[in-house]
């Protein structure tokens, strides 16, 4: 009776013949690792067993085949891996990437939508839902409960397919507890079945919101400037042997095609963060700071030291290098742009570092896609939001804040013509602020920071007293100053966060000025 032997190969990896051929192994340990049980041995993505260094050649499979061992390639998922090219094995994977992609941007740019695109919901999952205080539960608010439930089915079943589908990836790229000699009387784990790490996790959970709330803003741009009969550009993208121009009379529609290669760059960002070497930092980080309930320990002082933090902000490069080299023609110029350059800013700052990479501060045109400075905004923000290896979590408020503030409008200085749509960032311009203030403020349009229901802490400058708000209206603009009720002694304020003529208050501990819209709470009011 012939032993199953059995190889695993994820999606979006090369043909199996393509490391059999370049594969070493000692016949003699695989053929006694196959012996010593009746159970399929496991190797990783290129055919190397886990923690051994073995390699496997097509002539090694021969020579199993004649010992009466059957050769049977499986998915992660434990499926048989089905005959097929290299690729239609990878344009079937990214075909299918591409409709979950576009039916997450068609929700966003349904005609049937009042004032443009939708708004994307962003919250951190940690609700305050209040029963008592909900607005959506009260008598007279079935439609807009109806209205909300109708826009968050639509986007959450897009969002857990998305979801579901970069958990798939996220198994393909980091193997791990496949069979030994040491554990040959334990079943064998196969990733695709096993619960995520905490890494993993933040990696899946970062990239999916990353690139819904990209998704989501680039929607809103394309409604605005097909309203305005902006020109469609003929152009993907340049080539690299292109002069770095782009159509620099207006801003330009974009392609679909071109969109949605755009999104598969922002999948592919945080592909650097399962190298070897910064996945170990990164997991040292997550050791030392999370506590057992999952939260962090808030103190400033335990953050990794700068020379780890260094090769940690390597992860673009690592990304890239990784898609050149396995699958270069199947990635665009824009993917590639944005992978390489989403964590570089208009000032020259952020990483990779222009130095390293010869990009002189004083003569080197420094190609960034608008596509791609957008990218940066949206990962900036869904970065700052939590916890990395060099500081604790900031609140949603206070991000949006640091934005505005570091926000620059581009315009030429000889005809304060607007060129924050042109391909090139001239480096011999000094530019003063980090981000693109039109980019910023469509990103913040497309986006609530706050759940209609969600209960916030809120407090007077004076008496310092907390209590709690509930979220009853977005501000179109402004989403980190949604308007709130506040119920005290059975009665209902409303607090508009945008009005700055009355009494300061803070929201999530920041100050933030606003006014009492109907009957303005006595200090007394307050009082436990």
């Amino acid at each position: 009776m012939s032993t199953k032997f059995k190889i695993n190969i994820p999606p979006m990896e090369l043909s199996p013949d393509h490391y059999i051929k370049s594969a070493r192994v000692d016949i003699k340990t695989l053929e006694k690792l196959v012996n010593i049980s009746n159970n399929p041995v496991f190797f990783d993505e290129d055919c190397t067993l886990y923690k051994r260094g073995k390699k496997i050649t097509s002539l090694e499979v021969e020579q199993l085949k004649k010992k009466g061992y059957l050769l049977i390639w499986i998915t992660n998922d434990g499926e048989p891996y089905k005959e097929g090219s290299k690729e239609e094995f990878i344009y079937d994977t990214k075909a299918k990437i591409e409709t979950t992609l576009l039916e997450f941007f068609n929700v966003f740019s349904e005609e049937d939508v009042k004032k443009g695109a939708r708004t994307l919901s962003y919250f951190d999952g940690k609700d305050l839902f209040k029963p008592q205080l909900n607005p959506l539960q009260r008598e007279g608010a079935q439609k807009l409960r109806q209205q909300i439930m109708s826009d968050s089915g639509k986007i959450s079943i897009v969002k857990e397919a998305l979801y579901n589908f970069l958990r798939q990836i996220n198994s393909d790229m980091s193997i791990s507890s496949i069979r030994s000699i040491g554990n040959v009387d334990k079943s064998i784990n196969v990733l695709a079945n096993k619960k995520m790490d905490e890494l993993s996790y933040r990696i899946v959970s970062h990239t999916t919101m990353t690139t819904l709330m990209f998704l989501a803003a680039i929607s809103r741009i394309q409604s605005e400037r097909v309203k305005r009969g902006a020109q469609l550009s003929s152009k993907r993208l340049l080539e690299k042997d292109e002069k770095k121009t782009f159509d620099k009379d207006k801003r330009s529609q974009y392609l679909e095609e071109l969109i949605l290669d755009a999104s598969l760059g922002c999948i592919f960002h945080a592909f650097g963060y399962y190298h070897q070497e910064i996945r170990k930092l990164m997991d040292k980080e997550i050791k030392d700071f999370l506590q057992p309930d999952g939260s962090y320990i808030k103190d400033e002082s335990k953050i990794l030291p700068e020379k780890e933090l260094i090769l940690i902000k390597k992860y673009p490069l690592v990304a890239y290098n990784i898609l050149s080299s396995e699958i270069n023609r199947d990635v665009s110029a824009i993917a590639d742009n944005i992978i390489k350059f989403h964590g570089s800013f208009l000032d020259g700052s952020g990483f990779p570092d222009r130095k390293s990479q010869g990009l002189g501060d004083d003569k080197f045109k420094h190609p960034i896609h608008e596509l791609t400075r957008l990218f940066s905004i949206v990962n900036f923000f869904d970065i700052m939001i939590h916890r990395t290896p060099n500081r604790l979590p900031v609140r949603r408020t206070e991000i949006v804040e640091y934005l505005l503030k570091n926000s620059v409008d581009n315009l030429d200085p000889l005809t304060e013509v607007d060129k924050q749509g042109i391909w090139d960032i001239d480096t011999t311009t000094k530019q003063t602020g980090l981000f693109d203030g039109y980019l910023v403020s469509e990103f913040l349009s497309s986006i609530h920071l706050f759940k209609i229901g969600e209960s916030v802490l809120i407090r007077n400058d004076l008496n310092q007293k907390c209590f709690l708000g509930t979220v009853i209206r977005h501000n179109p603009n402004l989403p980190h100053r949604p308007i709130l009720e506040v119920k005290l002694k059975d009665k209902v304020y409303k607090i508009n966060l945008t009005d700055r003529d009355k009494k300061e208050w803070y929201i999530d501990d920041l100050h933030e000025t606003v006014s009492i819209i109907e009957e303005e709470p006595s200090f007394d009011q307050f009082e436990d």
